[in-house]
């Protein structure tokens, strides 16, 4: 959670950019898309070529223009398919009802060979819980008390996620990146490459 006092990115974020300059070490010409933009990451990425940066808000059309941004949706996106080398997403799946959904667009959007780099919140001793439901009707169901990150209300927990997430994702994930894993579980980047 504390940011770096001379790049101003989270341990997360700064795992990501470590695990994009892994992978394409002075790359230059790639599509990237960065979803749900995530701070100081922006000029990282620009190094490598064209990008195009998401938020999303709810209510307001998908594809729209905020400032600089397009406003997405992860489980629906507004892309043609085989668009991007390189998407980006960081803390974004454990907020959606439906997170393959949300991988599967993201992987729908990558050119062959592209790759999805991205983080989430992962509680190493403990199975993957739902939090949060919706109804056929639309109406939310508290599974468990509400927990929220961002500012409260701000962005509800719909997933905890457990360590069965990475054998979920086990066939589609190429990598798994660790700061250190002995000093710091928490910190790590999921790699999946599409085929």
């Amino acid at each position: 959670g504390n940011a770096c006092t001379t790049c101003q990115m989270s341990k997360r974020v700064r795992m990501l950019l470590w695990s994009i300059r892994r992978l394409f070490p002075a790359s230059s010409g790639l599509r990237v898309l960065h979803l749900n933009q995530i701070n100081y990451l922006s000029p990282a990425l620009r190094a490598l070529g064209d990008v195009t940066e998401t938020c999303y808000q709810q209510g307001l059309g998908r594809g729209a223009k905020v400032g600089e941004l397009l406003n997405e949706d992860i489980c629906e996106l507004t892309f043609p398919s085989h668009q991007f080398d390189l998407a980006i997403h960081s803390e974004t799946l454990e907020h959606l009802f439906d997170f393959n959904q949300g991988l599967r667009e993201v992987e729908r959007v990558l050119k062959p060979g592209g790759v999805q780099i991205y983080t989430v919140p992962l509680l190493h001793n403990r199975s993957t819980r739902q939090r949060t439901q919706q109804a056929e009707d639309g109406r939310l169901l508290q599974l468990l008390p509400p927990s929220y990150h961002g500012n409260e209300g701000e962005f509800p927990v719909v997933w905890e996620f457990g360590t069965d997430f990475f054998e979920q994702r086990k066939p589609r994930m190429s990598e798994l990146h660790y700061d250190n894993y002995w000093q710091n579980k928490a910190v790590f980047t999921v790699v999946e490459r599409k085929l």
